[in-house]
């Protein structure tokens, strides 16, 4: 975004021109606001109501049991990693 408004790389205090600092407030302020009214309109269209949630979660348990995973208490399997991060058990 940078590059498009022509912001100069490895610019000294006070050397920045009004005109860089309007366009990259508006680069970061409305246009950016504008992006993420996007995504969040596109998720609301994306309808999870309590009973879906519930038949997600006993298909996942299902599956694990088809799998032979142990099932944690509220859903998916509690699976523990052989070489977790870091080394530490």
């Amino acid at each position: 975004m940078i590059d498009i408004i022509g912001f100069p790389s490895n610019a000294a205090v006070g050397t920045i021109s009004p005109e860089n600092l309007t366009q990259l407030g508006l680069m970061n302020g409305p246009l950016m606001a504008v992006i993420m009214a996007f995504g969040v309109v596109y998720f609301m269209r994306y309808e999870l109501s309590h009973e879906r949630h519930a038949q997600i979660m006993q298909s996942l348990r299902e599956r694990s049991a088809l799998a032979g995973a142990s099932p944690g208490p509220d859903g998916p399997p509690n699976q523990t990693l052989k070489n977790p991060p870091g080394g530490v058990h």
